[in-house]
């Protein structure tokens, strides 16, 4: 899967090449004369054997190990698949992670073994004359390197070479660079103290375990590595011949979700360099064609690692299989199969032949990851490893403590994870724990749990969770459509036979809990729903022809635009001032989010009051402050899906012609535009909203023992910083409602809707909400008066010309806003007898009055 980890690290682990450039490689040309190195017989004499894809001889006393490559070998195309086996533990370096794959060749250059990274994005069909200009414009990279290290066998011709000076004995995945980063360090490689570990070799795959050692200089410190100036990791390496089966690319289509495998091939001679965008899939064959239904051929195994605590081990196998109804509905039965490694395996995890389904534990982050590796050519998934942290099962409990030390900064976090540009990577990390722990901390503490309640809920987590990640290593992108299929109703008070509670398990679900008296549907999609079958079989059905195939995917494309086929990304369901479909979003549900959210909400008020119960006699005071950090996410998701409303575009896929579809763009009706506006104005910014119950505040307590960060010490405060939490949830709307990508898009919508609502109306509603207190005499309280403040700050950025790209009529509109407060601050302070008040509205009054009187430096040349 393309998830946090994968997405946020993977530039980093590209491989970083030891010297790059163009390759005109004559493989007709003989090699020069290999010098003065010893007789290939003389080197090997002693050695052990290993045999397989690659032959290797290794010295038992100083395992030092020697690659042999055949004449068949030179400039042959293999795959490898690069993993991090075991790793630091915290900052995002986790083990059993999968890194990069790539095809490669060993290509020799004078007394050189290169290893080449070849450059497959871009291509032309063979024999044309495109394919001669291929090599001389885009170039492959030489990723290592090393000389040989014997003459050349007599009868065959092989040639050695130090395994450990291609891939140990150089920084081969730029580990050093991606350390140096995390701790501020100048970290390389230690090459002295870096080896080939373990060396296996199969008819089809080669298996290398690398043990590697970093050392830097850095002023940090962590409290999981015992010396940040000495680091030890190690390396799987994967070498693969690649798969000559008879697979067939599928082409794929943008109103079905899967991940590709792109070219530009430069064949086509039209105005436009046509893409090949080709899925990316599994090779599953049918064991009898002609059957409507059919087990495959080789089915796709999973193993669950033995490093799998047994309590979930039942749950992982039930997500694995999860998928075997879609893909009958594909004409495939049990194409999908789990096993359990044993205790006594003698094969390891990391080696390509195996899926596995991993355990690792972190010090700092709770996630789950589903990538894998596929044939670059033509899009074929040859390997998968799923990656399961324990923290994920906590709830956080582990790795959220230091991040909620400072709530503030925790709080902040969600925001800007939410609201990051680009946003493109899979979250399904400590936001998805969190969610599920608020869920069980609400009946928790409202109605407490019975062991077998609890024990599904827990179940239905960690199957919903694996099949999400099981998702992704069969192909499937994010759909963040699926959880809108059904409304309020039907989800809080169950009685209808569908397919799960939403369309797809490869949205970011959060539980649904429902309200006492009402029927309690399943917590979480735990069943294939209607799109995911449909992914499926647009990407697996198999049909009789290629004329057939075509018509069939074809008819399954057409019908994205039906609700139960509708699909939306990662591109879509971020709140960055590039987003605009308010129902594309993480961790929201129903076919109303906004009713979700306010449901959501209502929830929380409950839970504040009945936090207490969380704390058993004789407990700790931390449990309910992690609680009560945990109900920040309704407030920060709620408001932030709010405001994309504001100027907001249902965006559709369908093709012309599609059932059901529409044209691309649709702007979301003002009405529901002033809905969310009231949805902030009643949820978000209201007075009194964040009042908490008596003796809630001085429940908030950190751990008192001391902890492996020592937190106490380092905190910046002891108590709960209540305003300034309350601060950012409130503010991060605003940011959103005051983006200049949003602000220009209202004026745009103006042109295409009748229906539209102005900036001018905006700027209204949000002076009438964050100010109403000016029409009466009583107190501003504390949290207003700082959402005020917020306020009139983005007013006074946009008067001043200090928003780069901001539309002219937001600037005038914000000068004419200062005015009116302005002149509402001074009559309103001349009524409050409050103190606190009074001062406040005179200090924002005299500010704006500053503002307003400024030389604008307008930055414009003068017109000659």
């Amino acid at each position: 899967m393309r998830t946090l980890f994968l997405l946020l690290l993977s530039p980093l682990f590209m491989s970083t090449p030891a010297q790059a450039g163009l390759f005109n490689r004559n493989k007709g040309e003989e090699p020069p004369p290999p010098g003065d190195f010893p007789p290939y017989a003389e080197v090997i004499d002693g050695l052990e054997v290993i045999e397989g894809l690659f032959d290797f001889y290794r010295d038992p006393e100083s395992a030092q190990v020697f690659l042999s490559v055949g004449e068949d070998q030179w400039d042959s195309e293999y795959l490898m698949s690069m993993k991090m086996d075991g790793s630091v533990g915290e900052r995002g370096l986790y083990g059993t992670i999968m890194m990069d794959a790539f095809v490669f060749q060993l290509h020799r250059q004078g007394n050189q073994v290169q290893v080449i990274q070849r450059n497959l994005t871009f291509r032309a069909d063979e024999g044309t004359p495109e394919a001669l200009a291929i090599p001389r414009s885009f170039s492959d990279a030489v990723i290592t390197a090393a000389p040989v290290a014997s003459m050349p066998q007599e009868e065959t011709g092989e040639v050695l070479v130090d395994l450990g000076a291609l891939f140990a004995q150089t920084d081969l995945v730029g580990f050093g660079k991606v350390l140096s980063q995390r701790y501020e360090g100048g970290y390389g490689l230690d090459p002295e103290n870096s080896a080939i570990t373990d060396v296996r070799s199969f008819p089809s795959n080669t298996e290398l375990q690398v043990t590697a050692r970093y050392v830097g200089e850095t002023e940090q410190w962590s409290p999981v590595v015992p010396d940040l100036k000495a680091l030890t990791v190690s390396f799987h390496y994967s070498l693969l011949s690649l798969p000559e089966d008879g697979y067939t690319p599928r082409l794929a289509d943008d109103r079905v979700g899967y991940f590709l495998e792109q070219h530009l091939n430069y064949s086509d001679t039209g105005p436009d360099v046509p893409y090949e965008r080709w899925l990316s899939r599994w090779h599953l064959e049918k064991k009898d064609p002609a059957a409507e239904v059919s087990d495959p051929v080789a089915p796709i195994v999973f193993w669950l690692e033995n490093t799998v605590p047994e309590r979930y081990r039942a749950a992982m196998m039930e997500g694995v299989q999860f998928w075997n109804a879609a893909f009958e509905q594909a004409g495939i039965s049990n194409a999908i199969v789990v096993e359990q490694q044993p205790d006594d395996a003698d094969w390891d995890p990391a080696d390509a032949r195996y899926n596995t389904i991993r355990w690792f534990l972190t010090y700092d982050a709770s996630f789950a990851i589903g990538p894998s590796h596929h044939d670059p050519r033509t899009g074929q998934i040859l390997d998968a490893d799923i990656g399961f942290s324990d923290g994920l099962i906590r709830f956080g409990a582990i790795a959220g403590h230091a991040y909620w030390v400072d709530p503030v900064t925790g709080v902040q976090g969600l925001i800007d994870q939410a609201t990051s540009p680009g946003n493109a990577r899979c979250t399904l990390a400590s936001e998805k724990a969190m969610s599920a722990g608020f869920g069980h901390d609400f009946v928790a503490a409202t109605r407490g749990w019975s062991s077998a309640e609890e024990e599904e809920y827990v179940r239905q987590y960690v199957a919903e969770v694996t099949a999400h990640e099981v998702g992704h290593t069969l192909g499937l992108r994010h759909n963040f459509l699926a959880s809108g299929r059904y409304d309020m109703e039907t989800l809080l008070d169950w009685k209808e036979d569908h397919l799960g509670i939403g369309t797809s398990v490869m949205d970011y679900n959060p539980p649904v809990i429902a309200p006492e008296g009402k029927n309690q549907g399943p917590y979480l999609p735990m069943e294939a729903g209607t799109y995911d079958r449909h992914a499926i079989e647009y990407g697996y059905r198999v049909w009789e022809d290629a004329e057939a195939e075509a018509a069939g995917l074809r008819a399954l494309a057409d019908q994205g635009a039906l609700p139960d086929f509708a699909f939306s990304t990662d591109e879509d369901a971020g709140f960055s001032g590039a987003n605009m479909d308010p129902r594309v979003s993480r961790y929201d549900f129903s076919s109303d989010p906004l009713a979700w959210f306010e449901y959501n909400l209502g929830l929380v008020d409950v839970l504040w009051e009945n936090l207490g119960a969380l704390v058993s006699e004789g407990d700790s005071y931390r449990v309910v402050r992690s609680g009560f950090d945990r109900t920040w996410r309704p407030y920060v998701l709620g408001g932030l899906v709010a405001a994309k409303y504001v100027g907001g575009i249902y965006q559709g896929r369908s093709h012309q012609g599609d059932e059901g579809g529409s044209l691309p763009f649709t702007p979301v009706p003002a009405e529901e535009q002033r809905r969310a506006l009231t949805f902030l104005d009643k949820h978000i910014w209201a007075p009194g909203t964040f009042d908490l119950p008596d003796d809630l505040l001085a429940k908030l307590q950190m751990d008192q023992i001391e902890d492996l960060e020592w937190s106490r010490f380092y905190a910046p405060r002891q108590d709960y910083p209540l305003h300034e939490v309350v601060l950012s949830v409130q503010s991060a709307p605003l940011d959103m409602l005051f983006d200049v990508n949003r602000l220009s898009r209202m004026i745009d919508l103006g042109k295409m809707s009748d229906d539209a609502l102005t900036i001018d109306e905006l700027f209204l509603s949000l002076r009438k909400s964050i100010w109403s207190e000016l029409s009466f005499r009583g107190p501003i309280d504390s949290h207003r008066r700082a959402l005020q403040q917020a306020h009139v700050d983005r007013l006074v950025a946009l008067a001043l010309h200090q928003v780069p790209g901001a539309p002219a009529d937001a600037v005038s509109l914000a000068r004419f806003e200062l005015k009116q407060l302005k002149n509402l601050c001074g009559r309103a302070a001349l009524r409050i007898t409050d103190r606190a008040s009074r001062a406040h509205l005179e200090r924002l009054g005299a500010e704006i009055g500053q503002v307003l009187d400024a030389q604008v430096e307008w930055g414009r040349k003068a017109t000659p």
